[in-house]
């Protein structure tokens, strides 16, 4: 409902002129438009500042989340096949090696005067080496295999940890993916202050769009420069071409 400017008559929205003085009311109708967006924008801004309020207070556990990498089951699992294979690859390079490096070098070359090693102690020495570096693989393998472990059941109870505050503002207006406070929330209410959308789904929407825009127009970019580069590099080959050729005209002039 609106009023005319002109004798203060009530008017409905879908009327163009006032019934009672004939005065064009189109602005009055877009003030009212305009009150009730602002009234609206108001209304999300405040609501965006309690959702900030609320998360903000879990924000080190968000980012402990963000940190923490996506272990799953299959990658424990390859961090414990990595481990028997570093157990029995690493004592193998170690004998083949000393193998190799007894082959190459006669027992001359490893003469050392007043020192003597025999042969047996040699071998000893090389097993040795072998076993420590089969310790090691182990020692190695276990922790990656433990770091793993715990990583992922880190990351769970901060998921569980995460969902269950979540649940706890009533009738979230947003999903959990949006409630990262420094990054998410301030995002939409940045888009809701600037005027470009009322409601957070449309702020949500135009945010979207604002990135799909960005990966094409990074896209388009890319395939430009792309294409440039090919453009002068077909150019430099036919510039070569054509000096290669007026070099043998050349040669061929003289002989």
């Amino acid at each position: 409902m609106a009023f005319c400017s002109n004798c203060g008559t009530k008017i409905s929205d879908n009327v163009k002129f006032c019934p009672n003085c004939g005065n064009s009311i189109t602005g009055e109708v877009s003030a009212t438009e305009q009150k009730q967006s602002t009234s609206v924008r108001e209304e999300t801004l405040n609501e965006l500042n309690k959702l900030y309020q609320h998360f903000s207070k879990k924000e080190n556990e968000y980012k402990e989340f963000c940190s923490l990498e996506e272990t799953t089951e299959e990658d424990i699992k390859e961090a414990e096949k990595n481990k028997k294979i570093s157990r029995i690859a690493l004592p193998l390079v170690v004998i083949f090696l000393g193998v190799i490096y007894s082959i190459v070098y006669s027992p001359e070359d490893l003469h050392i005067p007043g020192l003597h090693i025999p042969i047996w102690i040699k071998i000893l020495i090389i097993i040795l080496i072998a076993v420590l570096s089969y310790l090691y693989a182990n020692k190695h393998g276990k922790k990656q295999i433990e770091k793993a472990r715990k990583t992922r059941d880190r990351k769970e109870e901060l998921r569980k940890e995460l969902f269950e505050y979540y649940n706890q503002y009533e009738k979230c207006p947003i999903g959990i993916e949006y409630t990262y406070p420094p990054v998410k929330i301030l995002d939409i209410m940045d888009v809701v202050r600037s005027g470009r959308a009322d409601k957070i789904s449309d702020a949500i929407n135009l945010i979207l769009d604002d990135i799909h825009k960005a990966k094409v127009e990074n896209s388009v970019k890319a395939a430009e420069s792309y294409a440039a580069m090919t453009a002068q590099s077909a150019a430099n080959a036919a510039d070569a071409a054509r000096k290669t050729e007026i070099k043998m005209q050349g040669i061929k002039n003289k002989l």
